[in-house]
């Protein structure tokens, strides 16, 4: 057996993958590519084939007696119909998706004729947009102003309190050196 990545040949080993119920060894086949570093179960891939041939049998016994049911009906079409044949998903894809653009270009081909017919209820519209979104500029530009003031003042409130506060702590410190020196001077007399 060779593998399907390198194309060397495959070593096939048994390989011990449990105990019976008495105790024996059970083993599977396994096929090693050491290159690789690839293990197949051979047992598992004969398993799965054999499961695969079991339902295409059935499949065909299946479709051995819709047959008979349907050479019994009176009723036959035209074509044949068969599950095998399948489309691939990408054709029908395209398909769709060029049904899709000759949809929206049939939209905005009607779109286009509404507007052009009616071009004058348009431009009456762009023109009352326009003076809403002209009125709402202004409104946000006399909240801003607003707000603007608003800010200077607080700020100028708390610059006058800061000044009068350290003009209160200048005037605090001039008198208490008076007061120490008077304060020494008592404590010298003594």
């Amino acid at each position: 057996m060779k593998c399907k990545r390198c194309g060397n040949e495959m070593q096939i080993k048994p390989v011990e993958i449990g105990k019976d119920k008495q105790g024996n060894s059970i083993y599977n086949t396994y096929a090693f590519c050491y290159d690789c570093k690839v293990k197949v179960n051979l047992d598992k891939q004969r398993e799965q084939g054999e499961e695969k041939k079991e339902r295409k049998s059935f499949n065909k016994g299946r479709e051995k007696i819709v047959k008979k049911k349907k050479k019994r009906n009176s009723i036959s079409l035209p074509f044949k119909f068969s599950g095998k044949k399948k489309k691939s998903k990408t054709k029908e894809k395209k398909r769709h998706g060029f049904l899709k653009f000759i949809f929206v270009l049939l939209i905005l081909a009607i779109l286009g004729t509404a507007a052009y017919y009616n071009r004058e209820t348009l431009k009456k519209w762009v023109k009352q947009g326009n003076e809403q979104m002209n009125e709402e500029k202004g409104n946000d530009i006399k909240k801003e102003k607003q707000i603007k003031d608003s800010e200077k003042g607080q700020t100028q409130e708390i610059e006058k309190d800061v000044k009068e506060k350290e003009t209160e702590e200048e005037g605090e410190n001039t008198e208490n050196p008076m007061q120490e020196d008077e304060n020494t001077l008592d404590k010298g007399e003594e």
